[in-house]
């Protein structure tokens, strides 16, 4: 049941007309954000093809335009493509996932695109933090962070699986953002 209501999400939203929230990346087949509404939803995932290149397409430094996917399904695209497609639509900032980054936001494209992951020691295999944008009035982005449990915590969470997070814990848990941790668009 879980897995038919994730079909049935939109695949994007555009917040505040400035930031252009979603899933994966971008496509070489996106040249209007009405493409993106009038994916019908809920869909099966296709192998290519727009609404894959949303969900699975990532972000790489060291290309220009687009190139082949280390995944094995979509595209990478470079820096040149983020800035053009916000110039084009009028935007200020692609806020993505389904990527894993080490301090929990990863920025690119000279702070055109940001990469949050929130889920902190993703699949008890990395030591990544997590994090949470928030966007204020101004447009001024703010990142909390969800600090990796150390290796002895792990194991403490394995042994009694009630040790885990919880919400009403102390704010330990999080790290309070520093200068670098807000970004005005």
């Amino acid at each position: 049941m879980a897995a038919s209501r994730l079909m049935a999400l939109a695949c994007e939203q555009v917040c505040d007309d400035k930031i252009l929230c979603m899933h994966g990346g971008l496509s070489p087949e996106l040249s209007s954000l009405d493409q993106i509404k009038r994916v019908v939803r809920p869909t099966d995932v296709p192998d290519t093809g727009l609404l894959c290149d949303l969900l699975w397409s990532d972000p790489e430094k060291e290309i220009s335009g687009w190139g082949e996917n280390d995944r094995g399904v979509s595209f990478t695209f470079g820096p040149d493509v983020v800035q053009g497609f916000l110039r084009k639509h009028g935007l200020d900032l692609v806020c993505r996932a389904h990527q894993v980054v080490e301090d929990g936001y990863e920025f690119f494209a000279r702070r055109s695109l940001v990469t949050l992951f929130s889920a902190p020691n993703y699949c008890g295999e990395f030591d990544n933090a997590g994090a949470i944008m928030t966007v204020d009035e101004a447009m001024c982005c703010a990142f909390q962070i969800l600090r990796p449990l150390n290796r002895m915590e792990r194991c403490r969470m394995r042994e009694d699986p009630s040790a885990s997070w919880h919400p009403r814990r102390p704010a330990a848990h999080w790290r309070q953002p520093c200068a670098l941790d807000v970004v005005s668009l």
